[in-house]
């Protein structure tokens, strides 16, 4: 899910006096990296969730 209060992301500056292509680059990979993060997180925390539904549901079958 993407988030609702995201900033739009800032205009690329292009290499200058002190700032390099690499450093660019590098920033991009990070932020790409991180966006990667969130989303297997987000995965990760619906799949937890079903196996704990399915896992109440299950206890709850067996006490009755």
């Amino acid at each position: 899910m993407p988030r609702q209060n995201q900033k739009p992301s800032p205009e690329l500056q292009q290499p200058g006096p002190g700032r390099s292509t690499a450093e660019i680059a590098f920033d991009q990979l990070r932020r790409e990296v991180a966006q990667l993060n969130e989303q297997a997180h987000q995965r990760t925390r619906k799949l937890r969730a079903a196996r704990d539904r399915e896992q109440i549901l299950r206890r709850r079958a067996e006490d009755l």
